[in-house]
């Protein structure tokens, strides 16, 4: 079974590829924006009799501006698209083929440090063949 270490050490490595954008291993009392934050997996067992596959669920929790700002909604875009220079999903989806994005949500306002942060949660699955 490959160690969370490693799947966070991925995670962070190609979200680090993105400029400017700040990516956390763990979750963060204090942080700059626009940033990335990865929370500890979920793990699902495999669902085959004998060898198999675990299944990894990892949450990265985006917080990309305060959102007293009227532009907040459009400095998110560009962060969840399928494709652009600054693009999570695309940096995530490229990583291998054991590695991808199956959903984007809570897509709102986030509470953090008594300041309200426009950002997503977007939800990676990492499968493993042991």
């Amino acid at each position: 079974m490959a160690l969370i270490s490693d799947h966070r050490t991925s995670l962070h490595t190609a979200l680090d590829a993105i400029a400017g954008l700040n990516v956390y291993d763990t979750p963060r009392d204090r942080f700059g924006t626009p940033c990335a934050m990865i929370v500890a997996p979920e793990i699902i067992e495999p669902l085959t009799f004998g060898p198999g596959g675990w299944t990894y669920v990892y949450q990265i929790r985006l917080y990309i501006t305060r959102t007293d700002l009227d532009s907040a909604i459009d400095d998110l875009d560009p962060y969840l698209s399928s494709t652009g220079a600054t693009s999570v999903l695309a940096a995530l989806n490229g990583i291998s083929n054991n590695i991808s994005v199956v959903q984007v949500r809570d897509i709102g306002n986030f509470v953090a440090n008594d300041a309200n942060y426009l950002g997503a949660d977007v939800i990676v699955e990492v499968t493993t063949s042991d």
